[in-house]
């Protein structure tokens, strides 16, 4: 037995009932729009999770196979969208330039100019 009440009250702006094939996605449409002002409430996503297996209980394994494949494919599709941005959220952090404020006054200042026993560029041969 599940969450999903069985007897869940249909309002009179809720009769609409499809007659054709082709009215369905008209039902759906409806029922998506209902259903959308919900998704921020805590119990909506259990909802749903309760409610989809409900629906397909009655089909064959074949029918709810090609129900989990365009769910499947979504998620797959939200991950890389959840990873890409996650990857431009780090590159901007990374391309952040940071800057040390240093005092004109510090000592240090000079230190990295002052002519040591190191010559970076001499190399021991005299081109000369």
């Amino acid at each position: 037995s599940s969450g999903i009440n069985a007897e869940w009250p249909l309002r009179p702006g809720d009769t609409y009932v499809p007659c054709e094939p082709d009215d369905f996605p008209e039902l759906a449409r409806r029922i998506i729009k209902k259903l959308r002002k919900y998704e921020g409430d805590d119990g909506y996503q259990k909802f749903i999770r309760e409610l989809i297996p409900e629906l397909v209980n009655e089909m064959t394994s074949d029918e709810i196979k090609k129900i989990s494949n365009p769910l499947v494919n979504l998620s797959h599709e939200k991950a890389r969208q959840e990873k890409d941005a996650k990857k431009k959220s780090d590159s901007t952090k990374k391309g952040q330039l940071h800057v040390a404020k240093v005092s004109i006054n510090s000592s240090n200042l000079m230190e990295d100019y002052v002519n040591d026993d190191y010559d970076d560029y001499d190399d021991g041969i005299d081109f000369m």
